[in-house]
């Protein structure tokens, strides 16, 4: 990592998870991201799909209620 640093390289991937050698480099939280892309038209139904789910997520009654209405079992957050 100094032979890095030395080289000019500022960012680093500590992965995911919570250990103290990261505190110790002050390293600073991310907000990891998911990005969903299509690379034909074939895609677009899928990406259509998951941009819907995404949208629903803010509205937790309404996706209540769109399950109920097609049959799907309820998450475990709804019992």
């Amino acid at each position: 990592m100094a032979a890095l640093h030395k080289d000019g390289v500022r960012k680093f991937d500590f992965s995911v998870a919570n250990y103290a050698y990261k505190r110790r480099f002050g390293a600073k939280r991310l907000p990891l991201v998911d990005l969903k892309a299509t690379l034909s038209w074939r895609g677009v139904p899928h990406a259509l799909g998951y941009r819907a789910a995404r949208e629903l997520r803010h509205y937790p009654r309404l996706t209540a209620y769109l399950k109920r209405a097609l049959g799907m079992p309820p998450s475990r957050q709804e019992n």
